[in-house]
Formats: structure tokens, sequence, C-alpha cells
């Protein structure tokens, strides 16, 4: 087990300390759950695209990736407006 500090990719704001076991996929879970984002990629402090689980270190800091940010942004977005209203003016 490592532990290592997540933070959403760009921000060194609001960081989690999680343990990091099992696959990449898991700690990508994780990232999903404690960042509430559907993080789809994991970078080092460096910027480098991780792609395997073995070259996380115990202490590392980890930025996820919110490639799917858009997505649910502009989904919440119309889901908060209120339908068209196309009926005839009287």
């Amino acid at each position: 087990m490592r532990q290592v500090t997540l933070f959403l990719n760009g921000s060194p704001k609001n960081g989690k300390v999680v343990a990091a076991y099992g696959s990449l996929s898991d700690l990508l879970s994780v990232a999903s759950s404690k960042l509430g984002i559907k993080a789809t990629s994991v970078y080092n402090g460096k910027g480098g695209l991780n792609d395997d689980i073995v070259l996380i270190r115990d202490d590392d800091v980890l930025f996820f990736g919110i490639d799917s940010l858009i997505e649910h942004l502009e989904v919440a977005i119309k889901n908060s407006q209120p339908p068209e209203d196309h009926s005839p003016i009287s």
C-alpha cells in the first residue's frame, strides 16, 4: 500500500490523501469518488501520464484528468434549464 495525494488536474487545492493499492482502474475509481469527478487519467507531479499503478510511489502527488467533465457540465446545464415552450403566443 502507498499513500498518495490526489488533486484535480491543474489544481493544487483541495487535495485528498488516500491509500493506493490494487489496479490503476481501482485508483481511478477512488479518485472519482473522492474528487467528485469521473477520473479517466492520472498524471504525476511533472505532468507525465501514468498508465501503470506500479509506477506510483509512496507520498506521490497525483493529478487526475477530467476529460469527461465538460460533458457532465453540459448535461447538468441542459438538465437544469426549463423545457422550451413551443406553444403559440396567445
